[in-house]
């Protein structure tokens, strides 16, 4: 059974360094016969302001709801994102 393996992808860019190492390391995941996904989190189409603060609930939207369910299939999460000024290497 193939591994299955969730890049995110948490830098707005498409363009950027992150970028490019987040789809490297889906592409080598691929090779070595993992089942990829990737998960552009600046794609994602939401309202992040909590309408009722904390004394309701907030369904989630679409794009949240099958992020969702793509971190619940995946066995293993690798995060590419910018962290302080410093860039990353996704883990």
């Amino acid at each position: 059974m193939k591994r299955r393996i969730l890049v995110l992808l948490a830098h707005p860019s498409p363009d950027s360094f992150n970028a490019a190492m987040a789809d490297q390391y889906a592409t080598a995941a691929r090779t070595a016969g993992a089942d990829v996904k990737v998960l552009k989190l600046g794609e994602l189409e939401f309202d992040p302001i909590l309408r009722t603060g904390y004394k309701g609930s907030q369904e989630l939207e679409p794009d949240l709801e099958a992020a969702k369910q793509q971190i619940e299939w995946a066995e293993h999460l690798s995060f590419s994102r910018r962290c302080g000024g410093v860039l990353c290497q996704p883990y």
